[in-house]
């Protein structure tokens, strides 16, 4: 393994763990043995860091895309890791695989069909009608939100892009597309999504819920562009 990869590593370790530190947690660096819950003792799986907090306490494996032979693994740690009340696990990549180029001939969504959806999003919550359009206007903001994820996974991670909408999420948080804190929002959207989606009418969806929404797609969309050019 070279040194910048190692050092990339260590950096976003270091990092993730001040984040947790300031957020409350107590974080332990690189645990040993005898500071590893049972379970993941059992799983011979040596995390980066782990991170106790009141509500939840955290796993997490940090790779460069030059270090990760498959992630294959890590989404059956992950799974594992999940069956246990109180635990989860973070798996975060420091870079893409590939510097990808922007095409409209793309057989999976692109960043082009991202932006047209929430496009139409906001045209519709722009129109006065006491809100009348706002399921429209959400089913556009999270087909916006579904392509931008799509796209990233597809074409930074070269992940397959047929998964169901739950997989997505999951695969999103850890590459780092989105964050916990959002993908906790939207777990609670994506039911009135599907609820919308599959004919049940809800006069009460908020506006502020469909602009949240297309403010995390837009964020994750500089973010990638950031990721692109580095």
């Amino acid at each position: 393994m070279k040194h910048s990869q190692i050092k990339r590593e260590k950096d976003k370790i270091q990092e993730l763990a001040r984040e947790y530190k300031k957020k409350g947690y107590r974080v332990i660096i690189e645990p040993n043995k005898s500071e590893l819950p049972d379970f993941i003792k059992s799983m011979d799986f040596q995390p980066d860091l782990i991170a106790f907090g009141d509500k939840e306490n955290l796993i997490f494996e940090v790779k460069t895309s030059a270090t990760i032979k498959s992630t294959k693994e890590f989404s059956r740690i992950a799974d594992s890791v999940k069956e246990h009340e109180g635990w989860d696990f973070v798996f975060v990549m420091t870079n893409p695989k590939k510097s990808p180029s922007l095409k409209m001939d793309m057989e999976y969504p692109s960043i082009e069909n991202s932006i047209q959806y929430v496009n139409k999003s906001e045209y519709l919550l722009s129109i006065e009608n006491d809100g009348e359009f706002n399921d429209m206007a959400l089913l556009a903001a999270w087909s916006g939100f579904e392509a931008m994820i799509r796209y990233a996974l597809a074409e930074f991670y070269e992940k397959g892009v047929e998964k169901n909408v739950k997989s997505l999420l999951r695969d999103s948080i850890m590459y780092g597309v989105i964050s916990r804190e959002d993908a906790k929002f939207l777990d609670s959207l994506l039911l009135i999504r599907n609820n919308i989606a599959h004919g049940f009418y809800d006069k009460n969806i908020k506006k502020e819920k469909v602009l949240k929404l297309n403010e995390i797609t837009y964020r994750a969309m500089r973010d990638l562009e950031k990721v692109r050019h580095t």
